[in-house]
């Protein structure tokens, strides 16, 4: 069997989905490849970083993104103010100071640089790889999740939610959609088979 690797931008369940897949092939714990040279050796890998097919030309392909990018984004302004990034199902809630975010060059930054990681990837798309999709990841998992959202109510933690999200749509939403669509129609069910275990 050929290693998996999970790719993703970030704040997709990405970790979810590395930790299902890993369970089903009962190999832990997760393995964060953050190295452009380190090996592809593990059986199931998980990356942010932007690789080359011949990189992981060994390796099984799947790609985690969400339906909505406006939620990615969202939640990079909520965890990049020094909140959790992820949340255990046996951890307690930390109560979030809601704030103001009026840094708009990370929110820029932010979606540039998603755009970029979907540009990239979509190019070497091919029927061998799989693209799993956050939104129907959630609602296809029947055991429970070693994780749960940990940022709901973002409109609730980020006190000008409207002007961020109006700002987005203003500016990039157009080109995030187009950007992903490529993945959002190649995505199908054989995956999600790995998360049910």
């Amino acid at each position: 069997m050929s290693p998996f690797i999970i790719l993703s931008y970030g704040r997709s369940g990405s970790v979810l989905l590395s930790l299902q897949i890993r369970k089903y092939f009962e190999c832990s714990p997760i393995y964060f490849l953050q190295n452009q040279s380190n090996d592809l050796i593990d059986p199931v890998i998980h990356s942010h970083l932007l690789l080359s097919t011949e990189k992981t030309k060994n390796c099984t392909r799947i790609f985690s993104l969400r339906q909505d990018p406006i939620e990615t984004i969202l939640s990079y302004a909520v965890v990049n103010s020094g909140a959790p990034r992820h949340r255990l199902v046996n951890e307690e809630v930390k109560e979030i100071t809601p704030f103001f975010h009026n840094n708009q060059n990370q929110i820029a930054q932010s979606c540039k640089q998603l755009i970029s990681w979907h540009n990239f990837y979509q190019s070497t798309l091919t029927e061998l790889d799989s693209v799993v999709v956050y939104e129907n990841l959630v609602e296809q998992l029947t055991s429970p999740a070693p994780f749960i959202p940990t940022y709901p109510d973002k409109e609730k933690i980020l006190l000008n939610y409207d002007d961020i999200v109006n700002y987005i749509q203003k500016n990039y939403l157009s080109e995030m959609i187009d950007s992903q669509q490529k993945f959002l129609n190649h995505q199908g069910v054989d995956t999600y088979k790995y998360i049910n275990c």
